[in-house]
Parts: C-alpha cells; sequence; structure tokens
C-alpha cells in the first residue's frame, strides 16, 4: 500500500502527505482499522485518478492532445486547460514525459502512442 501510494504521489513529500490524509479519512470512514492496498485504491478511484496513476488534469491534459491531430503549442494548451505554461512545465508535463505519453516537437506538444499499459 505504502509503495502504490508513493508511486501515486511521484515521490513528492507534500502529494504523499496529503494523499495519505485522504486515505486516512476513506479508512475511518469505513470503518477500516487500518491502511492496505485496496483502500489505497479505493481512494485514488474516489479522487479520480485512473489504472494508470494519472490524475484527472493529467487525463484531460492527455485527452486534449489526442483530440488535435497537430501538434499544441504551449500557451494554446494552457489556456485550454485553465492553467499557467508555468504549472504545465513544473508540474504536469515532467512526469509525461518521463513515462513516454507525450513528445515535444518545434511547433508543440504531441500525445505518443501508447504502445504497452503504463504503471506510475
Amino acid at each position: 500500500a505504502a509503495a502504490h501510494l508513493a508511486a501515486s504521489a511521484r515521490g513528492t513529500p507534500r502529494e504523499v502527505l496529503r494523499l495519505l490524509d485522504r486515505v486516512l479519512d476513506h479508512v475511518v470512514a469505513s470503518g477500516g482499522k487500518s491502511i492496505d492496498r485496496a483502500a489505497v485504491d479505493a481512494t485514488l478511484t474516489q479522487l479520480g485518478y485512473d489504472d494508470n496513476g494519472l490524475r484527472p488534469v493529467e487525463q484531460r491534459y492527455l485527452a486534449m492532445l489526442r483530440e488535435c491531430r497537430a501538434p499544441v503549442p504551449l500557451q494554446r494548451l494552457a489556456r485550454m486547460l485553465g492553467a499557467s505554461a508555468r504549472t504545465l512545465i513544473e508540474h504536469l508535463e515532467p512526469d509525461l514525459f518521463r513515462r513516454g505519453l507525450v513528445g515535444m516537437t518545434p511547433r508543440g506538444r504531441i500525445a505518443l502512442p501508447c504502445t504497452q499499459p503504463i504503471r506510475a
């Protein structure tokens, strides 16, 4: 459960603590006595994380890139998501680039084809 929680938080201490707090709330609300993998999975599902550990905003980012057949410039993508370009660069894109889900061209960002299951 701890490893799954850490992977979903991408090793960021602040995010791990936020998710742990939500898992603890879920365990207490459901009458559980301990944190296990099922509690972590249920909490992540409730928060909108998908099977690959992508947050809802990352899912929207990828969906927008996949809808656009051409590369999308960073500023346009930021406007579409209602975030700043800096937020995308610093908080969203590093993990998506590392996982091989997003690529960069001179004209903008593109969604890369997914050839194998992605795990956090």
